[in-house]
């Protein structure tokens, strides 16, 4: 198997390090670059081999993935370093027929993706999330844990729905948007901001 290089060593990096694992990686053929770890060190057993930058080191048979929750940082990343990124799907994700998933994006154990649905580059959906049919998830979005959308539903780039947000079908929901824990969400949400509760407001 080629090398898998992830860019991020924090608690995010970590699951996305057991799902590289269990689609039959070893440690030794996973590497990790953060600016803030010691080089030399380890996360679950895989070596921190240098800094992000040295991301250009690598030979042209090298994948990454970047495991950093944050998505404007992902986006910052992914532009700067022109690199082969990968997707990583967890074993245990349903995903159905006629999904697309871009570059770069990781599902987590447990998410349902039902068919005719996109999903960007660098999104992240989280563990137990669920998206039902003909959805389109942009890039670098960030569905946390727990999240459930219904069918045809829309959701822009970089924005993060979090821990348990629930999405009625055929719902809009805009570019750079933070929606907050345990959300509900009934009607399009289009204007730049942070929202939360039920009924959602807008609160910032």
């Amino acid at each position: 198997m080629k090398k898998i290089v992830v860019i991020g060593g924090g608690g995010h990096a970590k699951v996305v390090i057991d799902i590289i694992k269990n689609n039959g990686y070893e440690a030794s053929e996973i590497e990790i670059l953060d600016d803030n770890l010691d080089i030399g060190s380890e996360i679950l057993s895989c070596k921190v081999a240098g800094k992000v930058k040295d991301a250009l080191k690598y030979n042209k048979d090298t994948r990454f993935v970047i495991a950093i929750g944050n998505n404007e940082v992902r986006e910052k990343i992914s532009k700067e370093y022109k690199l082969d990124y990968t997707t990583f799907i967890h074993p245990s994700a349903v995903i159905g027929e006629d999904v697309n998933i871009g570059k770069g994006s990781v599902i987590m154990g447990g998410s349902v993706i039902n068919s005719g649905t996109k999903i960007g580059k660098h999104s992240i959906i989280n563990t137990s999330s669920t998206i039902d049919h003909d959805s389109n998830i942009g890039d670098f979005v960030h569905l946390s844990p727990g999240v459930h959308m219904g069918g045809t539903v829309n959701v822009g780039n970089r924005t993060w729905l979090g821990v348990g947000t629930s999405v009625k079908n055929n719902i809009s929901i805009g570019k750079d948007i933070i929606i907050g824990v345990g959300s509900v969400v009934v009607k399009n949400v289009e204007e730049k901001g942070i929202y939360v509760g039920n009924p959602l407001r807008k609160i910032k």
